[in-house]
């Protein structure tokens, strides 16, 4: 550690990042590529500001040929893969993974509990076609880097590639860990004592308050582990708290603040790493069922902003978050965590225990709003405690204070009805026998058009409400997200009113006529009731589900 290696691999991921490098033409050097980018106007970003002191800090990196983006291979490799070869001019190559970006947080989760995804195993092809295509032999200095998921890709490579032999050192950095499924197969595919010394090539460069790497198993041995000191994101709210994992944090600044090509001292974890890494030991200990739930929840987390826009996480091979992951995570998932939080927290981070609380209120308020799952006891003291912090935050919160209040009425007479509805078919545990009496049916379906409309404009006043407060720290970027779930949930509530209708409208004219041939003979007794479904089940469609 401490070697050019290093440095140059965290360039080089840095490359991959920026915006620019999408415009790189392959059979180019780095120094002509950030010319271009000079003398088109691509000169402004943090990045270019980095790589160009690198060049000039390391006068071999601008000779270093830009060759073979996954991007640029047929459409063989999805946008997530990316990836690139550098090679310099004595030989040396990188190959340089960019971590996540839109829609690859659900792999991350899949990668927390499956034995490989399909993002690390196509950074594995990735690697095999280069060595195949340039003919790398074990004589050649070959190193693998990534930043983020990136780092956990080269990771990958370094274990699982079938070239993984022509690998002399992978650098990661804030590359998350594994799953006890994944370490499983390494150890199969080496023995333990192979495995063992394959991840001596292994080098983690964290920044001190990361929260990413601590997620899965930590694979790199301790003594190759170091924490960097990160520059403070100069943003504010989400944008302070995502800088502390984005690694153009990772390189110092100079005295007027400029980006320099020099990676940050090495310091301690922070306490903010050390709670993530708290986190990822309370999710990697749980039941597999549980720990797929909250690992897909937890990746759902991350892109917070995707969602709260109205977007979703979906993964690449098209899984995404369920309701049953949501439930599953609600009901014995979050319970523990808690308990585990106000156990643990105080204990290992120094937090006092109000601090532990607001924290874990965050939570529950986040959680309520986000699954729909409202007990109103909670949900009371949640808004209690949100209308305080809006007040205190002074002019321009009134209005979303004020609202809290109908909001709370609404949801209070909304948790009640469907309260009595259960009852109402819990009471009901004899099926031997049943009435409809279509005229309650049709009140009560004049009913839920009027709650219809008063659920779509609680969902416009959630939403004007989002547009006149500005959402600026953590805390009112969390409220900012209840609001915007708070609407979807509403006009999702107002769409599924139109489901009462009389049943026979959903069946097809052949199963009505062959119900209404036999209706008789059943109610006459002439016939059971197991051969009056089998009559009617070959009829009724699909989603009638008999």
């Amino acid at each position: 550690m401490g070697n050019a290696n290093e440095t140059y691999s965290a360039i080089f991921d840095l490359f991959t990042y920026w915006g620019y490098s999408m415009e790189a033409e392959p059979g180019k050097t780095l120094g002509e590529i950030l010319q271009e980018a000079l003398d088109t106007g691509n000169s402004s970003e943090v990045y270019y500001q980095t790589l160009n002191d690198a060049i000039k800090r390391y006068p071999e990196l601008a000779n270093a040929e830009f060759k073979s983006p996954s991007w640029q291979q047929g459409g063989r490799y999805h946008s997530e893969t990316y990836a690139c070869v550098f090679e310099l001019p004595n030989g040396d190559n990188y190959i340089a993974y960019r971590g996540t970006d839109d829609g690859g947080w659900i792999d991350n989760g899949q990668g927390m509990t499956q034995e490989s995804t399909l993002l690390q195993r196509e950074a594995s092809d990735y690697f095999d076609q280069m060595a195949e295509q340039y003919g790398w032999t074990e004589s050649d200095n070959i190193y693998v880097t990534g930043h983020s998921k990136g780092g956990n890709k080269a990771q990958y490579v370094t274990l699982m590639s079938n070239h993984a032999n022509l690998v002399d050192e992978c650098h990661s950095f804030d590359g998350q860990g594994f799953s006890d499924e994944a370490i499983q197969s390494f150890k199969e595919k080496y023995g333990e004592e192979g495995y063992q010394e394959v991840l001596k090539k292994m080098y983690g460069y964290n920044g001190a308050n990361d929260y990413v790497n601590p997620l899965g198993n930590t694979i790199i041995p301790k003594e190759n582990i170091k924490y960097i000191d990160t520059v403070p994101n100069p943003g504010s709210g989400f944008d302070k708290f995502a800088g502390l994992h984005m690694e153009e944090q990772m390189f110092q600044r100079d005295e007027n603040g400029n980006a320099i090509a020099v990676l940050g001292e090495e310091t301690e974890q922070g306490v903010m790493g050390k709670f993530s890494v708290f986190l990822s030991e309370f999710l990697m200990s749980l039941p597999p069922e549980e720990r797929d739930a909250a690992a897909m929840f937890v990746m759902q987390f991350m892109e917070l902003r995707d969602v709260a826009e109205g977007g979703g996480a979906v993964g690449i091979d098209g899984t995404a978050l369920t309701s049953g992951d949501i439930y599953l995570f609600i009901e014995r998932v979050l319970p523990k965590l808690l308990d585990a939080m106000l156990e643990e927290v105080l204990e290992k981070f120094g937090l006092d225990k109000e601090a532990a609380e607001r924290l874990i209120l965050l939570v529950k308020l986040w959680m309520i709003f986000a699954s729909g799952k409202w007990e109103y006891k909670l949900v009371k003291a949640l808004i209690d405690e949100l209308k305080e912090r809006l007040l205190e935050l002074g002019h321009g919160y009134e209005l979303a204070a004020k609202a809290l209040d109908s909001l709370e009425k609404w949801i209070k007479e909304k948790i009640e009805l469907i309260k009595s509805w259960f009852q109402k078919q819990n009471d009901s545990s004899d099926y031997s026998s049943f009435y409809v009496e279509t005229s309650q049916l049709l009140h009560f379906k004049e009913e839920l058009a009027q709650k219809k409309t008063q659920l779509e404009e609680k969902a416009n006043q959630i939403r004007e409400i989002r547009k006149r407060v500005d959402f600026g720290n953590i805390t009112q970027q969390y409220i900012y997200y209840c609001l915007v779930s708070s609407a979807r949930n509403l006009e999702n509530e107002a769409k599924a009113v139109n489901f009462l209708k009389p049943w026979d409208t959903y069946l097809d004219v052949d199963t009505n006529t062959v119900m209404q041939d036999n209706m008789l003979l059943l109610a006459a007794g002439d016939m059971t009731v197991d051969d009056f479904i089998k009559i009617t089940t070959k009829n009724v469609k699909t989603y009638f589900k008999i």
